[in-house]
């Protein structure tokens, strides 16, 4: 009786851990913009195409936000583009991550292969990034 009372349990937390984590994916998905008709190229860097969600970009509390897709020339351990969205310092020349999301395909298509979310609080020098100076001036 106790063995049957213990899967039981067991069971139903399984389940409901299952589903609170899809809800928080189903959620975190939500709120991407992936739509290709949202991307501007900027540039090139190292083969790679960069470009920017320009619908996309908000300013809020002094900080930036901005989406960048990379379409890599070749692919890194699988994956071909990576979308992430960034928080930005424009007058310090800092951004730090809030979410990556890497894909098996061009322009953030097909199989999503790695994806990770980030707290925003770790800033790094990002004065040579192509997309924060986009994303920078056109909310000038």
């Amino acid at each position: 009786m106790k063995l049957v009372i213990a899967r039981t349990i067991f069971l139903v937390i399984f389940i409901f851990s299952g589903c609170s984590t899809y809800t928080e994916i189903e959620n975190a998905l939500s709120q991407k913009p992936i739509n290709p008709h949202n991307w501007q190229k900027v540039g090139k860097e190292k083969e790679n195409t960069l470009y920017v969600d320009i619908e996309n970009i908000k300013i809020d509390n002094g900080f930036v936000y901005y989406w960048e897709l990379i379409d890599f020339k070749e692919a890194i351990y699988g994956a071909l583009s990576r979308i992430s969205k960034f928080k930005v310092n424009c007058d310090d020349q800092e951004k730090a991550n809030l979410d990556v999301i890497s894909y098996t395909g061009q322009m953030g298509k097909y199989i999503i292969i790695n994806e990770g979310r980030y707290s925003g609080t770790d800033f790094f020098d990002a004065s040579l990034s192509i997309t924060m100076k986009f994303a920078c001036d056109y909310v000038k």
